[in-house]
This record gives structure tokens, sequence and C-alpha cells, in this order.
């Protein structure tokens, strides 16, 4: 079988981490014709890098895998191009923000008219900061399909809540566990000396984009009920600066958590991804919305870290432990479960071992066979 899949690959960021390890395992099943955004989003709309050229950051593809990158954020011309003339019988595309619909609408139009079938992976059901706009462009996007992969269970409901997709036509795999970032043995001591972090800290640990739906304020404002009891715990924020951190200061202020928060808030190179995740005790995820799994989380799961989770979307599935899922907002319910965690060390051994073993679950070799039945599925005619 040979299939076109439409995304982003290293160095260009976009949703390149998780092509990047589908490619590598779905080639050892199938061939690929894959096409690659050449320039992905303009400079002024998107303030982080837009490419990466560190070593863990690059493809490590085989012969199985022809890479045509031609996409441009800005060209639909092109992209009717590669629509009308990919070769395949199954074109599968990516789908995480309407930014990209046109470049995404006019290639799955072009195909479809060339009779291809679609499947697309539905990574976020709707933008993280979704309008009017967004929506309306999700729905036209989405209308072409044959068949949607997601992520979790609520990602189907949410498909047919809000789009009307039947939920036969929707296949929930899961999001694979990002594993690459881990380039040697590294010790906590060793990761915490890197960082500067002190040795016999309890690090919890917030890894991405600070945007405002990603809850950091409802951290922060646990974090002030954990220092009495847990006076080592420290908070390491790492990620690039979306938003003001005028409030966050504020609260960091108000609470006097300037010696408990350790905020870097620059873009984040991948050679650094596994001093972070070796050096924290937990990783937190506080999103107050969110729809589906997350890149962070399984970041988590590739280092066998403990993780607490809000109740939305596919977080709840990264974990076994009910009481490490907490109502989105809800500082006290965070709270409680980092004062758990940080004191209890057999209990963290535990969620140590949930995630290794959850881990294994979402393997990218696992999630290749899936997606491989997906597309037999789609060429046989069946929902």
């Amino acid at each position: 079988m040979r299939i076109t899949m439409v995304g982003s690959l290293p160095p260009i960021k976009g949703m390149s981490a998780y092509c990047l390890q589908q490619v590598e395992a779905l080639s050892r099943l199938v061939e690929i014709d894959f096409i690659n955004f050449k320039s992905i989003y303009p400079p002024i709309l998107y303030p982080i890098a837009q490419t990466e050229e560190d070593q863990v950051f690059q493809p490590r593809l085989n012969r199985n895998v022809s890479v045509d990158t031609r996409l441009r954020w800005y060209n639909p011309i092109g992209a009717c191009r590669a629509g009308w003339t990919a070769k395949n019988d199954i074109v599968h595309f990516h789908w995480w923000t309407s930014f990209l619909f046109i470049v995404f609408f006019p290639l799955v139009l072009f195909a479809k008219l060339r009779g291809k079938k679609v499947v697309c992976t539905v990574h976020n059901v709707l933008g993280h900061e979704s309008n009017a706009v967004d929506r309306w462009l999700c729905r036209t996007m989405l209308a072409l399909p044959d068949r949607y992969i997601v992520h979790s269970e609520k990602n189907r409901e949410k498909l047919a809540e809000i789009f009307g997709i039947e939920p036969a036509r929707v296949s929930v795999i899961p999001h694979g566990r990002y594993d690459f970032y881990k380039q040697k043995p590294l010790s906590k001591k060793q990761a915490r000396a890197h960082l500067g972090l002190p040795a016999n800290s309890k690090v919890v640990l917030f890894f991405g984009h600070v945007r405002d739906y990603k809850g950091v304020d409802t951290l922060l404002r646990a974090m002030a009920q954990v220092r009495p009891k847990v006076p080592e715990a420290r908070c390491l924020i790492a990620g690039k600066n979306w938003v003001s951190w005028r409030p966050y200061q504020e609260i960091i202020d108000e609470q006097d958590l300037q010696g408990t928060v350790d905020a870097r808030l620059d873009y984040v190179p991948s050679s650094l991804v596994q001093y972070l995740y070796s050096a924290a005790d937990v990783v937190v995820l506080p999103y107050k919305h969110f729809d589906s799994q997350s890149g962070p989380g399984n970041i988590a799961l590739g280092f066998g870290r403990p993780l607490i989770v809000s109740n939305v979307g596919g977080l709840p599935d990264l974990v076994r432990e009910r009481d490490v899922v907490f109502e989105p907002g809800d500082v006290d319910g965070l709270a409680r479960a980092l004062l758990r965690v940080l004191t209890d060390a057999a209990y963290r051994k535990k969620l140590a071992r949930d995630s290794q073993q959850l881990a294994e679950q979402y393997s990218w070799d696992a999630i290749a066979h899936k997606t491989t039945e997906v597309y037999k599925s789609v060429l046989n005619g069946k929902a």
C-alpha cells in the first residue's frame, strides 16, 4: 500500500514532532509520499522559532518515504497543484489550525475531485481560542474527509456534537508518546545541575507555550497552598510566552512566590527538553479547556514522569489514578493532588510506573497498525 500524507516535518515546527514519529513507524508498514510545508506561518503572527536545526529534531526516514517540500501558508495555487497531482488512492492530512485552511481546503478539494479517498487526523476539533470564523472554517474543512481519526473518545463525541459527523466514521487512535527527546541516560541530579536547580528541591514542571487556556494562573495559586507544607517545592515554567506575563507576575508577587516559581519564558530547543523532564518530580497540565491529548503530556509518558492533569479533552487518558485528575480552574483540587504527589514517595513511584506502562500502550508501532486498518477500511468502502 502507498499513501499520500500532508503535514509538516522538521525543521519546520507546526505538527512536525507528531508527523515525524508517525511516519517513522507507519513507513514500516506502508509506503508514503509526504507533502511537506516549506513555510508554515508568517513570522509576525507566530512569535516563536518556526524552524529548528537542533540535531534532536531531525527526520530519520527510511526508503519507503519520499518527501516533497512545497507547501507555503500563503499559496493556495500550489496547494491546488499538490492535491491534483497526488498519486495515491488515499490522502491523509493533519488538521490542527484553521489558519492553514487556505492551504488544506484547496489541496483536499482537488484531491477529492480526482477521486481520492481522504483521511483526516483531527488534532484539535476547534482552535484553542475559537471564535465564529474558526468554527466556520473548521466546519467547512471537516465536511470533506471520508474518514476521521481523533485522539480520544471525547473528541469523537465533539465531532458529532459540533459538526454532525457520524461517530461510525471516526476512529479513536491515541496520541503517541514522544520519546525522541531522550538522547542519553540522564540522572535527576545531572539534569538539575544543568538547569541550575537545587538538588534537593521538589520540581513541578509546566512545559509548553504559555497561553490563557493553559491554566498557569491555576497552577500558581495552587503552588501558594503547597509552599507552606512543602517549602522545597519549585515550580518550573518552561516555554515561550504568547500572552502578557503581567497577570501571572501579579499572582507571584501577591502570593510571595518569587523563590518558588522559576519562569523561563523563552523558546525551548529540543535538546533542552530531556533536562527539563529528567529534573521534574511531577508534570502538571492545568488546562482550562482543551480538546485533544497533549504533546507535553506524551513527552512525560516517554520519560516515565508522574502526571497531574485537568479533566478536559483527552488529558485524563494520560493517567490511571483519578486522584491526579482535577476539574479545570479548581485551585484547591490541584493543590491537594500536588501535596499528595510531592509528599508521598511511594505514590510518586506508582504514578511513574503508570506512565511507563501507558507509554507502552501508546507506542507508535501500535498506532501505525491501527492507522493502516483505517486505510484498509476506507479502500474497502466501509464507514
